[in-house]
């Protein structure tokens, strides 16, 4: 007679038995502690699902039987119920074969200071993002970072690559490891390549955000992460994963009581690194400068000056690069459809090379509103300071654009709608006139525009604050007059193709800030002129704060950045006890008072196109391209959407203190980017368009010299 223990050890055999049988059936092979172990992992859909569900049906029965305690406990896991709950529980990721995420953390004391030391083993590379809640900083904490080993991309061939430094094709666009620590590391997931040892970040001291909100944030950048993993080793393209393992992150942290240093720039190695000293409220950099200004303060230096080399001249590529920068720009390039319009055959690249998300004040100037048929109907500004800041030899001012239909052609505020119908030509007023020589406030991706020689630009900018007016009101008050909008998303022109997202330090809230006017003892909102007007239904309330002597604020919340949220509106300021003359903080390095401005800070993308459709085309292909190229007008003046008025402010006016920053605080925040699928559709029927239309010719029309 068996006892009940016994009874549940034989039926755990047979469903052992039953396992075995399951691989068998549906895999062909098994090994393993249970009977079954996870084999090459194969690209092929079927075959991944045929091989997820053996692993799935094996862990079941075996996994299960083993923790039953009797027989009768055994014979319930036969419930279907049970069976799926457990296995969907349980299945083995045979991308990992060594497991994912596996933390390992050591504690030493370094005199009166702690080093811990966390290091992560085969980070999740299935997923744009994964938050280790398990890793968090304090304030005060100095940070180093090292990577590195190899990563399966999946595909055909050796397609092992690098984690830090991918090698092959895409490699710069794709194949990356990626690191973010809220408010240390910018402003959202960067290469980790650009801030390993020796940089060293402290952890600031900022108010309203606790120690534990401040948690390790690793991705990983590719287009595809089904067939990503650590399984089959090879050793890669150019044999840059030979005698290497798995990827690797560790993170040292150096922590001891006291604040953060103050004082200097951010870390910086190569000239064309951009450097800060302060952040604003979103923790972005505040008014960056190239480090090769640090020694040559208001020098504009062309693109590629400084980088010494004993390689002889530098080719373009390593403008973007070492010798030149360490921070690892980004690049969003043009599609090829206009390229016999003469359209984006840059001087550097075709297209963009970003940065970071960054944050500009300046005195603006009006440009041009680009043409929507042959160009990217953009608006475009300038933006100018006395210490030309990150400005490059290509242009005397900062260029500032934004998409028209992104934006403008959806506000319904006064302001705004009268400098739209000023641009259109309906309203008789020069749109110059409205903002020449005015104060402006700018967040948006920095970059360079490789079309036009690289010239420095915010493209796309994703705030602005714009002031309009300042009086003086019979009660002795100044009453300041502001134009603004929001968002956190947007595309750089014609010649790009990717969406760009900008991603809140705190996951959810953005402010706008004005500088607090000098002399001024306090400020209130003149609600019953304020227009606040937005293209979503708010959660939370609008809300304005305050750091005075400083900054004012306004905070809103966003949703994400794919369903393209916009705030936009004027905010009418009244400031108590402010000098007759006063003149508001932060300006002393800007420009605001232009009489005759320099040349136009940046070139438009469309430029040149017209002249060559003369050219290049008689009357009847250029008529067909017109057609082709021409976008249907929006459903109305402001477009199928319009912005309408936002629901709750709140009256009182909040605290808020200025974040306290070390220097060595920030690694360059960069951009989320991802290609744009309408922008693609877009563009894909253009192709096949002008491919109807001219056959063969079109290649011709692209050859031929103008």
């Amino acid at each position: 007679m068996f006892s009940r223990v016994t009874a549940a050890q034989v039926v755990r055999r047979v469903l052992g038995l039953f396992a075995f049988v399951a691989v068998k059936v549906e895999h062909g092979e098994c090994v393993s502690a249970f009977g079954v172990a996870p084999a090459k992992y194969e690209t092929e859909d079927v075959k991944s699902m045929r091989s997820t569900r053996a692993f799935a049906i094996t862990a079941f029965f075996a996994g299960f039987a083993s923790q039953a305690a009797t027989a009768q406990q055994a014979v319930n896991i036969l419930d279907p119920f049970q069976w799926f709950n457990w296995a969907a529980a349980h299945a083995i990721d045979n991308r990992y074969p060594h497991g994912r995420d596996r933390v390992t953390v050591n504690r030493v004391r370094r005199g009166n200071d702690e080093e811990i030391t966390w290091r992560i083993d085969s980070p999740s590379v299935t997923q744009r993002e994964t938050i280790y809640n398990n890793i968090d900083f304090r304030s005060g904490d100095r940070i180093s970072i090292q990577a590195g080993g190899c990563v399966q991309t999946g595909g055909h061939g050796d397609t092992w690559k690098s984690y830090v430094h991918p090698v092959g094709d895409e490699s710069r666009l794709r194949y990356s490891g990626l690191l973010w620590i809220p408010g240390v590391t910018g402003g959202s997931l960067s290469p980790i390549v650009g801030m390993l040892l020796p940089k060293t970040f402290v952890v600031p001291e900022v108010p309203n955000v606790s120690a534990s909100s401040i948690k390790l944030h690793l991705g990983y950048q590719d287009d595809n992460y089904d067939d990503n993993g650590y399984y089959s080793h090879d050793n890669g393209n150019d044999d840059q994963c030979r005698n290497v393992g798995d990827a690797r992150v560790q993170i040292t942290v150096r922590r001891a009581a006291g604040s953060p240093a103050s004082g200097g720039y951010s870390p910086h190695t190569a000239p064309f690194d951009l450097v800060w000293k302060d952040v604003d409220a979103n923790l972005v950099p505040l008014n960056p400068i190239w480090a090769n200004q640090i020694d040559h303060p208001q020098l504009r230096p062309a693109l590629g000056s400084g980088c010494a080399t004993t390689a002889g001249p530098l080719r373009f590529a390593q403008f973007f690069d070492l010798p030149c920068t360490s921070q690892k720009p980004s690049f969003d390039l043009a599609e090829q459809v206009f390229g016999f319009l003469g359209v984006c055959n840059g001087d550097v690249l075709n297209g963009h090379a970003n940065w970071m998300i960054a944050t500009f004040e300046g005195s603006i100037k009006w440009e041009d509103h680009e043409n929507p048929t042959f160009g990217d109907d953009d608006y475009n500004f300038g933006l100018y300071r006395e210490d030309n800041a990150a400005l490059t030899l290509g242009g005397e001012g900062l260029g500032l654009e934004w998409e028209a239909r992104e934006t403008i052609d959806h506000f319904t505020s006064g302001w705004w709608t009268q400098f739209r119908d000023a641009v259109d030509g309906k309203n008789g007023i020069n749109p110059a006139s409205m903002v020449n020589g005015h104060y402006a406030i700018v967040t948006g991706l920095f970059g360079v525009d490789g079309v036009h020689g690289g010239w420095s630009e915010s493209h796309p900018v994703f705030s602005i604050a714009i002031r309009l007016a300042r009086t003086r009101a019979a009660d002795g008050r100044t009453e300041e007059r502001w134009a603004f909008f929001l968002r956190n998303w947007g595309n750089e022109g014609q010649c790009s193709h990717d969406q760009h997202y900008w991603d809140a330090a705190n996951g959810r809230d953005y402010f706008v800030q004005l500088p607090w006017l000098k002399g001024a003892q306090s400020v209130d909102v003149a609600f019953e002129k304020t227009t606040i007007k937005s293209s979503f239904t708010p959660t939370t309330p609008v809300a304005f704060e305050q750091d005075p002597g400083q900054w004012f604020y306004l905070r809103t919340a966003l949703p994400p950045g794919e369903s393209e949220p916009r705030v936009h509106g004027e905010i009418v300021l009244r400031w108590s006890n402010a000098p007759a003359n006063a003149e508001t903080s932060h300006l002393s390095e800007i420009a605001h008072a232009l009489v005759a401005y320099p040349k136009r800070a940046h070139a438009p993308e469309g430029e040149g196109a017209q002249p060559r459709l003369d050219r290049l085309l008689d009357a009847s292909q250029k008529a067909a391209v017109t057609s082709i190229l021409t976008r249907p007008s929006p459903e109305s003046p402001v477009g199928a959407t319009p912005d309408k008025q936002l629901g709750t402010l709140l009256p009182a006016i909040a605290p808020h203190a200025h974040p306290t920053v070390d220097p060595r605080l920030i690694t360059p925040p960069k951009d989320k980017h991802r290609e744009d699928p309408e922008r693609r559709a877009e563009m894909d029927k253009l192709r096949q368009q002008l491919e109807r239309q001219f056959g063969p010719a079109l290649n011709q029309l692209r050859l031929r010299p103008e």
